[in-house]
């Protein structure tokens, strides 16, 4: 007997009915459950699930409503003691079994995670292409919870913050003044500050992923050095600040002091 294939609108259907129907199976059978949501970039996001459409997947994380579009989704299961509903990818709408899950008293998740996950949003929504009026939306969504873990007490990843702060601030600059001329027009990551942005947001993950990176702090003070020596160093927070004026046109930025010694006549 042949196959006969279906069509692409056919096929995303049938995901979404699956994806739907499982979420809305689990819900109706105990309130409130926990949910574990995989994206297609890799991130985890476990939360209380809310529900399901053709569109989007809603969780309740850490006291805030997390919206994650059905395009971003590669698979979704309920954390449980019975066993485990299969994991709908919606990219192949095959069912996947899915891997023992963490017990529903995990942790919650942290600030700086995320806010790693809020610029995650905002960057594959940049990558696929956003309406021009849907952006607005798009960042009152995301920027508060990144500001939640930038402006959060204490001086823990302040490079990291550095660099969110940076990333925001692309993202919210006006993008193509005098040459959109529709709401539909989609923009995307051929910005110019959004590129910047994404590097930053890369460099800020680098960064996070170090060891001791979470109480590092530069050491402003001046180190000697000769005229065979190499010295290699970082700047970030804690480095002694350019004054005006000393430098007008780098005023404001980081910067190691080293004093030469001359060692023989020159």
């Amino acid at each position: 007997m042949n196959l006969i294939p279906g069509s692409g609108l056919l096929r995303r259907l049938l995901v979404v009915s699956m994806l739907v129907c499982a979420a809305s199976l689990a819900w109706a059978q105990a309130p409130g459950r926990r949910a574990a949501v995989t994206t297609k970039q890799g991130d985890r996001i476990e939360g209380v699930f809310v529900s399901a459409d053709q569109k989007e997947v809603v969780l309740q994380v850490a006291g805030r409503r997390l919206t994650l579009p059905l395009d971003d989704v590669a698979t979704i299961a309920f954390v449980a003691s019975e066993p485990q509903p299969a994991a709908v990818a919606p990219s192949a709408g095959i069912p996947q079994p899915v891997a023992a899950a963490p017990p529903a008293s995990a942790a919650p998740v942290s600030l700086i995670d995320d806010a790693f996950r809020a610029l995650a949003e905002i960057n594959a929504a940049t990558d696929k292409g956003v309406r021009r009026d849907q952006y607005p939306d798009l960042l009152r969504r995301t920027i508060p919870r990144i500001e939640a873990f930038v402006k959060s007490p204490g001086h823990s990843y302040a490079d990291v913050r550095l660099l969110m702060t940076a990333a925001v601030n692309d993202y919210v600059a006006p993008f193509g003044t005098g040459t959109l001329i529709s709401t539909m027009t989609l923009w995307t990551t051929s910005s110019p500050v959004w590129r910047d942005a994404t590097a930053k947001v890369a460099h800020a993950r680098e960064l996070a992923a170090q060891p001791g990176e979470e109480s590092h702090w530069e050491d402003p003070a001046e180190q000697g050095i000769s005229t065979s020596a190499q010295v290699s160093g970082r700047l970030g927070s804690g480095d002694r600040v350019m004054k005006e004026t000393v430098d007008r046109a780098t005023a404001g930025a980081f910067n190691d002091v080293y004093r030469l010694t001359l060692d023989r006549p020159t």
